[in-house]
């Protein structure tokens, strides 16, 4: 019976400070302690009233050791009253700073306009800009979305200025500043954040003029899914691009779209469908005579067919783009077809070779000043040296790839990085250092949510642990593999 009359408000004295009142009803998480915090503002007064609202509305249980919330805590309309009349009593000037914050709907978001003063993220009005923005009409938030994202513009604010103008209906310029946002957010290794402002403007353009005005964030889309190993939802993602076109002119974002699925089709081993695609790319850029993007196909294919182990079509292919790119004075181009073709000559076993184009490529990517694809022939040159024999110079060319990447801060460069040198050391016999570079490596690509190389470093790891005897360890690692394999989006 103590149960059913034991409420969270008796935890709670009035005259308590606030910040002492939420930690006193027991159970209750961190989240749910938030929630309550925004509604109560800092008040502990209104806090025992909202706890008392949801206890009796069922929405704060108790489960015989702690309190619960299902799901977001309710807001009693007495609260809401009082919360609008501190709005009404407040000067004009602050009920017009209130409602141009509500309209861009975040806190934050209108701190960083300056629309309010950076100590307002210490104030709890959360709550109050929420009501505001039910009680605006809905030709005032669009005339107010207009003219705030011209302000955050000025600002360089890209991820404001897409939410703006979605608000006020001009999909062409969100779409703009989306795909600057988003870009942004994933050369920043913040995929997550990435994706969910190309989905929130994937969602308006189903409602309104269709997927043709967005299509380069949908391409942005699937390339992010299929960096993170998602196929299935980069598939997906490129068709929807593709599909788009249907009664449009064709254009370069077409073909990247098609070669982005070719790129899935070698992921997943299915050679002849992926040369079938990446041939209506390279028939789409001689006609728009787009001859740099050709030659980027011609790569492609040689990739396709490199993986298929046939490198006699692959050679022939990079040895096509390599033509096309001196023709038109491509530098950049020009080092990294030498760096593809210098992988051939090391799968087909000739070292020498391979070293002397991979030493012109990185002579030319030097005289760029790129230091990412540096790093990255680098990286092929230790791989090099590794399978010739001459640990030395392998362990020289990794760790100076390491180094560079370190440097510019590229996180998934670092990962082959660590993967090459991990696989070094192991051959070597040096198993507590290849240990530690694992856990580097495996603590990188859990914070990047890279999932492939997540397996990678746990199948490595799993033969270090395995050489030394910890067979119980060794044994979770690969348990971690699997997991990594179903969680993995590619049912095939």
């Amino acid at each position: 019976p103590y149960r059913r009359a034991l409420q969270p408000g008796h935890f709670v004295q009035r005259s308590a400070p606030f910040h002492h009142a939420i930690q006193s009803v027991p159970g209750l998480s961190s989240p749910e302690q938030q929630g309550l915090i925004d509604l109560a503002m800092n008040d502990t007064p209104t806090l025992r009233l909202l706890l008392a609202a949801n206890h009796s509305r069922g929405s704060l249980v108790y489960d015989g050791t702690c309190f619960r919330m299902s799901g977001r805590p309710y807001w009693p309309c007495r609260l809401r009253r009082r919360t609008l009349a501190r709005f009404t009593a407040a000067g004009f000037g602050r009920r017009r700073q209130l409602a141009r914050a509500a309209v861009v709907g975040t806190l934050e978001g209108a701190v960083r306009l300056g629309i309010l003063p950076d100590r307002q993220r210490e104030t709890p009005i959360a709550p109050l800009l929420q009501l505001l923005r039910q009680c605006l009409k809905p030709s005032t938030v669009r005339r107010l979305s207009c003219r705030l994202a011209q302000q955050a513009e000025h600002i360089e604010q890209a991820d404001l200025v897409a939410a703006l103008y979605l608000q006020c209906g001009d999909l062409h310029r969100a779409e703009q500043a989306t795909h600057l946002a988003a870009t942004r957010l994933q050369n920043e290794q913040q995929p997550q954040a990435a994706l969910q402002l190309l989905r929130r403007l994937r969602h308006v353009a189903e409602l309104s003029e269709g997927y043709f005005a967005i299509r380069q964030c949908l391409l942005l889309e699937g390339i992010i899914h299929h960096e993170a190993g998602r196929l299935d939802a980069a598939e997906a993602a490129y068709n929807r691009v593709v599909a788009c076109y249907d009664g449009h002119d064709e254009d370069v974002i077409l073909g990247k779209a098609y070669k982005c699925l070719g790129d899935v089709c070698k992921a997943r081993q299915q050679f002849e469908e992926g040369v079938t695609i990446l041939g209506r790319a390279r028939e789409l850029y001689q006609r728009l005579g787009q001859n740099l993007e050709l030659s980027h196909t011609l790569n492609n294919l040689g990739n396709i067919y490199w993986v298929a182990a046939d490198y006699r079509k692959a050679l022939d292919h990079y040895r096509q783009a390599l033509h096309m790119q001196k023709q038109l004075k491509a530098t950049f181009e020009v080092a990294s077809t030498l760096s593809n073709i210098g992988s051939i000559y090391v799968v087909s076993g000739r070292y020498q070779r391979a070293e002397r184009i991979f030493n012109l490529s990185l002579q030319l990517k030097k005289e760029i000043g790129h230091l990412g694809e540096m790093a990255r022939t680098l990286n092929n040159l230790g791989y090099t040296y590794y399978l010739w024999g001459r640990q030395h110079r392998a362990v020289e060319a990794l760790t100076e790839s390491l180094d560079i990447n370190r440097r510019i801060g590229s996180q998934k460069e670092i990962l082959f990085n660590l993967e090459n040198l991990a696989t070094l050391m192991i051959v070597a016999g040096q198993m507590k250092e290849a240990l530690s570079r694992l856990r580097e490596g495996l603590d990188l690509a859990r914070g990047l949510g890279d999932i492939p190389h997540e397996g990678v470093f746990n199948g490595l790891m799993a033969t270090v642990l395995r050489r030394t005897g910890r067979f119980d360890a060794a044994l979770s690692c690969l348990d971690s593999v699997a997991d990594v394999l179903t969680r993995i989006d590619d049912s095939r």
